[in-house]
């Protein structure tokens, strides 16, 4: 409720102007700009840029960093898949969808300058901290309900009871 009147009060005290970024970009221009050659590679340390953090506003990371930064990303979803099965995309689910919330705030509202905002690192770094959660969350064991020992009493007829060795 209270985002609806921030949103009401919002609209009518801004006003929009009519500049483009440098260059215009659609929707998945600006996505594969924001995902694959900052989002992904910066988890990793890769460079935004081929010849270094030289110009982090513009990131042109490579084709094969950012292949490298896929793939380790592929490799990490399908290990924890393997380890907890489908409860690893609980983690994985949540890490994708904060980086499309942001996306789409970006996309929303700042069209205008998508061509600028989609390669600029602020924008996204709140999805880094979620990244490491939800791969943690991926790999996470859960946890089993505690189980109290119960005092069993083995001898006799009661040899054979779950808990009990044949030994004394």
């Amino acid at each position: 409720m209270l985002w609806v009147g921030y949103l009401g009060l919002y609209l009518n005290l801004t006003t929009t102007e009519t500049f483009s970024s440098q260059r215009d970009q659609t929707l998945v221009e600006a996505f594969h700009a924001t995902v694959l050659q900052m989002a992904l590679p910066g988890v990793f340390g890769i460079p935004w840029h081929v010849d270094g953090a030289s110009n982090s506003l513009y990131p042109e990371t490579g084709a094969l960093m950012v292949a490298l930064a896929v793939v380790v990303v592929l490799a990490l979803v399908t290990a924890s898949a393997i380890r907890n099965g489908w409860r690893a995309f609980e983690g994985w689910l949540l890490v994708a969808g904060v980086l499309a919330v942001d996306f789409a705030v970006l996309a929303t509202g700042r069209p205008d300058f998508l061509g600028l905002v989609a390669r600029d690192p602020r924008y996204v770094t709140d999805w880094l901290p979620v990244m490491v959660i939800g791969a943690c969350a991926a790999f996470a064991v859960p946890r089993l309900a505690a189980v109290r020992p119960v005092a069993v009493a083995c001898g006799g007829p009661q040899l054979r009871r779950p808990g009990c060795s044949s030994r004394r």
